[in-house]
């Protein structure tokens, strides 16, 4: 039994040490990606989340992405972004909510305000074509 115990935990402390610390923007990238499937990403497009910058001097965040179109023969993209205001550092996009990261309220009504905007104009360019 204590060899079992000992396997487990060496090979615990082994993957630990394997394991990439990841930082900031890639946990925010990863946040609205997750719960895009919830929201945005229920409806007519998919999206791929690109990049997150912030820019703290103007108090701002850009979060980069594309929408993609697959209902004609071939997909359609639509690369684009949304600027977030008010945004001074990465705790005005990440917070916590018992204990586990999740998006400020703030940063995502205002992502998804924008996303909105931006899945209309690309609604009115497909309808154009």
């Amino acid at each position: 039994m204590k060899f079992i115990i000992s396997m487990i935990t060496i090979s615990f402390l082994m993957n630990l040490s394997y394991a990439q610390p990841q930082s900031k923007n890639d946990l925010a990238l990863e946040l609205i990606d997750n719960i895009c499937g919830d929201t945005w990403c229920e409806g007519d497009f998919n999206f791929e989340f690109l990049e997150l910058e912030l820019n703290a001097k103007e108090a701002k965040a850009k979060v980069s992405f594309k929408l993609i179109s697959e209902w004609s023969e071939e997909p359609k993209f639509f690369e684009t972004d949304c600027m977030v205001k008010n945004i001074n550092s990465m705790d005005d996009v990440i917070g916590s909510y018992r204990g586990r990261p999740e998006l400020n309220d703030y940063f995502y009504e205002e992502l998804s305000l924008c996303i909105s905007d931006k899945e209309e104009i690309f609604r009115n360019i497909l309808e154009n074509k």
